[in-house]
């Protein structure tokens, strides 16, 4: 990682008038963390990994969980209703 980058990523140190940057620690540890698609990429000093989904539990935003399961009930709704008429075909030729 180069000079320029190690001196622009920052994070809060907890002491809310101080922060540092990887110039600062290089033995400090950031982890981007996408919970969505369950990837992470872990920086460290001039290096950096990426790793599987494994041990990143998957996430999801409640406007989209909502959305998902409307679509849901809207298709279990058709297919009862198709179900329905089926069940109503099949008694009016028996």
């Amino acid at each position: 990682m180069s000079t320029r980058w190690r001196s622009q990523i920052s994070w809060a140190t907890g002491n809310t008038s101080r922060s540092e940057n990887l110039a600062d620690n290089p033995q400090a540890q950031l982890f981007l963390i996408d919970y969505a698609a369950r990837q992470r990429v872990k920086i460290w000093g001039e290096a950096w990994d990426s790793n599987c989904p494994q041990h990143i539990p998957r996430r999801f935003e409640e406007a989209d969980v909502k959305r998902l399961l409307a679509e849901r009930d809207s298709r279990i709704e058709e297919l009862e209703a198709a179900l329905e008429m089926l069940k109503s075909a099949r008694g009016a030729d028996g």
